[in-house]
């Protein structure tokens, strides 16, 4: 019996050729701060409580990081963007 290769709507993107991770946008929220902003717990010299806000190291403070699944590009890392893949019949 002979295998034929033909093409099939991608089944990860389902043919919009888009990362599903980030919706095509290349970009994630950043799993390590809020908005960009780091919240540490504190104490002062004086024994009392207090929190200090910085940037996140991760993301340099914008908030997104590239998305892991498609490296940023935005596309579906199934079919390279095409929104199709082979199959083998």
């Amino acid at each position: 019996m002979m295998s034929i290769p033909t093409t099939v709507t991608c089944r990860d993107c389902g043919g919009l050729g888009l990362c599903s991770a980030c919706d095509g946008t290349g970009r994630v929220q950043c799993a390590h701060c809020d908005d960009g902003w780091v919240v540490h717990d504190t104490w002062s010299y004086c024994d009392e409580p207090f929190q200090s806000i910085e940037p996140c190291d991760y993301c340099g403070g914008s908030g997104v990081q590239a998305c892991a699944d498609c490296g940023g590009s935005g596309l579906c890392d199934a079919c390279n963007g095409s929104g199709e893949e082979v199959a083998i019949w």
